[in-house]
């Protein structure tokens, strides 16, 4: 017997996608959401300088 899921249940979210320039010379980050039963998992990776 094991605790693991019969199938693929997870779902993924993208909550805010991509690049901004409003907070100065911009930022890149997108920001998603994953769940798994009664998981909840937030990405969030930060922010970076380029889109490079």
């Amino acid at each position: 017997m094991t605790d693991a899921p019969t199938g693929r249940t997870a779902a993924f979210h993208i909550l805010a996608t991509g690049y901004t320039t409003s907070t100065g010379p911009g930022v890149a980050a997108t920001v998603s959401y994953v769940t798994e039963g009664d998981l909840r998992i937030v990405v969030d990776p930060g922010m970076v300088a380029s889109q490079s």
